[in-house]
């Protein structure tokens, strides 16, 4: 197939409604069973085939065509729209916040601020019903851009994470430029975590600093019952944990 022929497909995928929101849930550290938790929006292309596609395969060529801002409104409206009919008063049931990856291009896209307000406002969204992720490496030093989005839907009940949070100096600063709510820890700091008794030092004052600084935080990608432990024995520990060794993502469904 052709890379015309590809995009092609994946424009029609927007027509035909061949994406599929997954979601993997964020879990409290203090309490994995039972306990209230948040979850990350997720999306794979569901080809004529019926074949699951995972977006490392085709954001390249939507990056490439300028369409990741179609992909993000797409996003906002299909989870605004789930949680409209999961609100159901009859159920005593408060669906999770939902953590969604935005493109920088949604972010210049200046007409996207209103969109996602014309949305939490249709669909009678909760507060605090959705957070975005702002991946660290995407802020532009003083471009204001992302300030500007910040400063616009945090009156509606968003909130924010910065992925990719590395724990040095120029993560916190930047953290506290822009008002982050949560950091999610870079895997780096993460990573073979039981094996290493130094990165555990390394992690709890990183930890014990979003703490001093109002920030929460995020270990993603845990993998293994032995980093679960690990994470458990550090005082403070991480607020939220997500990743394959907590639960694998799922598909959204309806109630």
């Amino acid at each position: 197939m052709t890379p015309g022929e590809s995009i092609r497909k994946l424009i029609d995928a927007f027509e035909k409604d061949q994406f599929v929101l997954y979601v993997q849930p964020i879990l409290p550290m203090a309490a994995l069973e039972n306990a209230p938790f948040y979850q990350e929006v997720l999306i794979r292309y569901l080809e004529e085939e019926k074949n699951l596609v995972p977006p490392g395969t085709f954001f390249p060529l939507l990056q490439e065509h300028g369409l990741m801002p179609v992909l993000d409104r797409w996003v906002i409206r299909k989870i605004t729209s789930w949680y409209r009919k999961q609100l159901d008063p009859a159920w005593q049931w408060i669906p999770p916040r939902s953590s969604i990856n935005l493109a920088p291009e949604s972010i210049a896209d200046k007409g996207f601020v209103e969109f996602v307000l014309k949305h939490i406002q249709d669909n009678q969204l909760p507060h605090d019903s959705l957070s975005f992720e702002i991946p660290l490496e995407h802020v532009a030093p003083g471009s204001g851009e992302w300030e500007r989005v910040i400063d616009k839907l945090k009156p509606a009940g968003c909130s924010f994470a910065l992925s990719g949070f590395r724990g040095d100096k120029t993560s916190f600063d930047l953290a506290r430029r822009l008002g982050a709510d949560w950091a999610k820890l870079d895997t780096s700091l993460v990573a073979d975590l039981h094996r290493a008794q130094g990165k555990q030092s390394r992690l709890k004052a990183v930890l014990a600093l979003a703490r001093k600084f109002n920030i929460g935080t995020v270990c993603e990608r845990v993998e293994s019952r032995e980093t679960i432990e690990a994470l458990r024995s550090l005082n403070p520990g991480p607020d939220y944990v997500q990743g394959y060794g907590i639960e694998k993502p799922r598909p959204l469904v309806e109630r």
